[in-house]
């Protein structure tokens, strides 16, 4: 018996390329791979795909991590750095905002509560009607971002999805980096239209 060095990934990815006969004759003893000579050759081809095959895994879900990444932190500075827990409150605030447009009252003292007590002073009775066509305006524009930025994001997770070497990965995560400032102008401009 030859002891190859491999890491459990490398010994499942040589598992799988393997007849279940073969596969009896080799054990994973945690550093590495115990096999016999014969299949030696065999093995080392199969470890060096596993190798590769490992290297791509590992770097498709680095960038594909990075992408999510981006795509989070994106909107969070074209949303104009609200929080998390700020923009879960606007579905609650386009609703207030949605009744009041649509002649119900019933939630106008939270949109009113939503001013400063300069804003609601300076919009006396209008105060409601002026947050809540802020928040309809508000919707309209993360409505434009979302879609923009998730398409941008869906894009590129198909790309790095079908790249087949890490080479490939590589140079798109550096074209990713090269080109932040064109797709952040193309979100603003899919908010302008």
């Amino acid at each position: 018996m030859k002891h190859l060095k491999a890491t459990a990934l490398q010994a499942t990815l040589v598992n799988q390329g393997m007849s279940e006969e073969d596969r009896r004759r080799i054990a994973f003893d945690g550093d590495g791979l115990l096999v016999p000579e014969q299949m030696t050759e065999q093995i080392e081809a199969l470890l060096a795909t596993a190798t590769d095959q490992a290297a791509l895994s590992m770097t498709r879900a680095s960038l594909l991590a990075v992408i999510a990444d981006e795509h989070a932190e994106t909107l969070r500075r074209m949303t104009g750095n609200y929080t998390v827990e700020d923009r879960d409150t606007w579905p609650r605030q386009q609703a207030w905002a949605d009744a009041h447009l649509a002649g119900n009252d019933r939630y106008d003292d939270l949109l009113v509560g939503l001013l400063t007590a300069a804003e609601r002073e300076a919009a006396g009775e209008n105060a409601a009607t002026i947050m809540a066509n802020r928040i309809a305006e508000k919707v309209i524009i993360s409505d434009k971002l979302t879609s923009a930025a998730g398409n941008a994001k869906r894009e590129a997770e198909a790309a790095v999805t079908a790249m087949a070497t890490v080479a490939e990965l590589e140079s798109f995560e550096a074209a990713l980096v090269a080109t932040k400032a064109d797709r952040e102008a193309a979100f603003l401009a899919a908010l302008a239209a």
